[in-house]
């Protein structure tokens, strides 16, 4: 059993360690292309759930009239704090892989869910202006 499944974080100063020397001998092939792969991954779901839930809040300013001026404050706070979290972690491979469509359409279903509305078939938005 090798450090990968006992202590993580010495696992990663092992491998950090070795690529700094260059020694692909003691890499850990496996393990080291399971974590890049997985951390690739859970940053493009990182991005796709900002920008769902921009989507979600900026329907609910535009299309929730009942709500808006009770909620506006909060909503407008809230799609600024996502693009903010978005844009730390969005690169241009990640937003070369963000499908809007399938996302408005996610942030649509939450937006019935969340107020008995219909937003538009089509995403209203630009990937533009979510940014």
């Amino acid at each position: 059993m090798n450090t990968y499944d006992t202590d993580f974080y010495q696992w990663i100063q092992e491998q950090l360690m070795s690529l700094k020397n260059h020694d692909s001998k003691t890499l850990d092939w496996d393990n080291l292309l399971v974590e890049i792969e997985t951390l690739g991954k859970s940053e493009l779901k990182t991005c796709e759930s900002f920008v769902i839930l921009i989507i979600l809040h900026k329907l609910c300013l535009d299309y929730w009239t009942e709500e808006l001026e009770k909620n506006q404050l909060h909503w407008q706070g809230e799609v600024q704090n996502f693009r903010i979290q978005l844009n730390k972690k969005l690169t241009q491979s990640i937003r070369n892989k963000l499908e809007l469509d399938s996302l408005y359409l996610e942030a649509k279903e939450a937006f019935k869910q969340k107020s008995g509305l219909i937003a538009p078939d089509d995403c209203p938005y630009r990937f533009e202006e979510l940014l």
